[in-house]
C-alpha cells in the first residue's frame, strides 16, 4: 500500500512486466506470481506495508540507496 506518490517496476523471472508506472497515495498493488519476482522502486519511503508471500518486507534490508530500491523477492518452495 502506498503512503504517497512512487513510480514503480514490477517483473516475473521471465522478465515479463507485472506491474508498472506510477502509483499514488492509497493505491494498492495484488499480485500473484508462479516465479521470483523483480521489483524497482522510485520511492522507498513512499511504501507504506508491503508484504511477499504473507508476511511483511523490510524494505530498510533491500539495499534502499537514495530512496530508490531494486531487489528480487524470492518464492519459497
Amino acid at each position: 500500500e502506498f503512503i504517497d506518490d512512487c513510480w514503480i517496476q514490477i517483473r516475473d523471472a521471465n522478465g515479463r512486466s507485472l506491474a508498472s508506472g506510477l502509483k499514488r497515495q492509497s493505491d494498492r498493488i495484488d499480485l500473484r506470481a508462479g516465479s521470483d519476482i523483480r521489483l524497482v522502486i522510485g520511492a522507498a519511503n513512499a511504501i507504506g506495508t508491503m508484504r511477499f508471500e504473507g508476511a511483511p518486507v523490510d524494505l530498510g534490508s533491500k539495499g534502499v540507496v537514495g530512496n530508490r530500491a531494486e531487489f528480487v523477492l524470492a518464492l519459497n518452495e
